[in-house]
């Protein structure tokens, strides 16, 4: 799983993420903005509610604007209102923050269950072992594709990286 999205043509990560303490209605922290390799902004969040703050790199400044001038020609948040406002590059890192939060939640349950989600869904499932996922592929193949099967019947996508694409499809 990569902790990485894209948008507008370009593909955007975080490095040297940094958690705050102050977390209560947003996450509290600092990391570095990366677009398509290139550091591009440094971003923050205090935790207390409210955008992340983008402070643009000035090694790669023109870059920068580039890239941001693109996200907010293709991409629009739409209010609870219907009011739609333009994405900045403090809404890009809370997206690749989010998403390498949801990866370190799936590796975490996927060691001893396999980890299920549904289209739009930003909940997950699991099915718990009481072994390790990797044993259970090992010594009880034919339980481990049942509970795939299942689970699959009732709509749900398995996210797990630990599995064999074999038993899996």
């Amino acid at each position: 799983m990569k902790n990485e999205i894209k948008l507008a043509g370009h593909t955007f990560t975080l490095k040297h993420i940094q958690y705050g303490i102050h977390s209560e209605e947003t996450v509290d922290y600092m990391a570095d903005l990366y677009c398509d390799g290139k550091l591009i902004a440094s971003v923050e969040n205090d935790g207390h509610g409210g955008c992340s703050t983008a402070h643009w790199n000035h090694k790669n400044l023109e870059f920068a604007r580039e890239v941001e001038l693109a996200v907010r020609k293709e991409v629009w948040l739409t209010c609870q209102d219907g009011t739609q406002i333009y994405y900045t590059l403090g809404e890009v890192a809370d997206e690749v923050l989010e998403l390498t939060e949801r990866n370190k939640e799936i590796n975490r349950l996927q060691k001893k269950a396999l980890v299920l989600e549904r289209d739009g869904d930003i909940y997950f499932s699991t099915i718990k072992f009481n072994f390790p996922v990797e044993e259970m592929v090992e010594k009880f193949p034919v339980m481990v594709e049942n509970a795939i099967s299942h689970a699959k019947g009732k709509g749900w996508t398995i996210v797990n990286t630990n599995i064999p694409e074999e038993m899996l499809r």
